[in-house]
């Protein structure tokens, strides 16, 4: 049973180097990204001290996958991201679709612990977003028209 666990660990720390490898590679294509478009996003020094953090983090996470067992590091790297993400939409309210970001954490979370944890995290992305877009001063119009359009039904509720 000694072995069995052992692989286990090996395996899925192996699997958490490789989220954590695409990861920093996102974070690297995000920021070659916001550099390029730096002159059109007026939260570009925001959005590039994030991406630091999120490199910060994710070399953290390496090393600690190390010294702790891999299963709880995976869970403060899928706590770290849905923040990570929830400041992103909160930088840039006008990025109506700025939600499908969550939905790297939410694979994420599926490849590290199964279909309950997908499942889980969703919910909580799903709470993370509602609070951060629906209930934002800025953003809460640019929803509530996306959900007054005539065409979807909710015309009438979404006008008050």
């Amino acid at each position: 049973m000694d072995e069995l666990d052992r692989n286990l660990e090996r395996q899925m720390r192996s699997q958490e180097r490789q989220l954590m490898a695409v990861r920093l590679t996102l974070a690297a294509l995000a920021a070659v990204a916001l550099v390029a478009f730096r002159e059109t996003l007026p939260s570009t020094p925001a959005l590039l001290a994030l991406v630091g953090a999120v490199v910060v983090y994710s070399l953290a996470l390496w090393w600690l996958s190390n010294r702790f067992p891999t299963r709880e590091v995976a869970i403060v790297g899928t706590a770290l991201d849905m923040a990570a993400v929830t400041v992103a939409v909160y930088v840039v309210p006008w990025a109506v679709d700025a939600y499908l970001l969550y939905s790297l954490v939410v694979l994420g979370a599926a490849l590290r612990f199964g279909l309950a944890a997908s499942v889980w995290s969703s919910l909580v992305c799903s709470a993370l977003y509602a609070t951060v877009v629906l209930l934002g001063a800025d953003a809460a119009g640019a929803a509530r028209a996306l959900l007054s359009w005539p065409s979807c039904g909710l015309h009438g509720w979404a006008r008050g």
